[in-house]
């Protein structure tokens, strides 16, 4: 696993189609990379693009429970209907990290974006209910295509993390 150095970035509001599902946590990697190829044939029976790379939005955190949307950004507001949900992310400042590797290593870098946050005194965009964690939006964009490179020592993932306003 190799990570960037974080970086803050201001973001625009993105548009996207996704599938949201409830997963408990240690069957994310059999639950939700599945649902992107539903997401681009949805996109494809309705005559949308994708205009960015796929990703996995994490929306909240609840026990060993997590609602994550598997997601495609697109240039304008999508219908969303009983298969797909429509949905922004939004604009503001967020922390973000390059993880190269194979995707086995990903928890370990939201931890160390997470904690690199922490050290430099960022708040992030959340809110706190009990054991319940609803996110404003942590993010994992898949740049790399595994079927077009299979090494998955290539594979690149950006984690990006809404920033609280100050």
């Amino acid at each position: 696993m190799m990570l960037s150095s974080p970086q803050l970035v201001q973001r625009p509001q993105r548009h996207y189609a996704a599938i949201r599902t409830s997963v408990a946590i240690h069957d994310i990697p059999a639950v939700v990379p599945p649902l992107l190829p539903r997401v681009f044939a949805w996109l494809e029976r309705h005559r949308l693009s994708p205009d960015g790379p796929p990703f996995f939005r994490y929306c909240s955190f609840a026990g060993k429970q997590m609602v994550v949307e598997a997601g495609v950004p697109v240039s304008a507001p999508p219908p969303g209907d009983e298969e797909v949900c429509a949905g922004s992310l939004p604009a503001g400042r967020y922390a973000t990290v390059l993880h190269t590797g194979h995707y086995s290593g990903l928890q370990a870098a939201h931890m160390a974006l997470e904690s690199w946050g922490e050290n430099k005194g960022l708040r992030w965009q959340q809110s706190l209910r009990g054991d319940k964690a609803d996110w404003g939006c942590r993010t994992e964009f898949h740049l790399t295509d595994p079927d077009a490179e299979p090494d998955p020592a290539r594979w690149q993932t950006e984690i990006a993390f809404l920033l609280a306003n100050p």
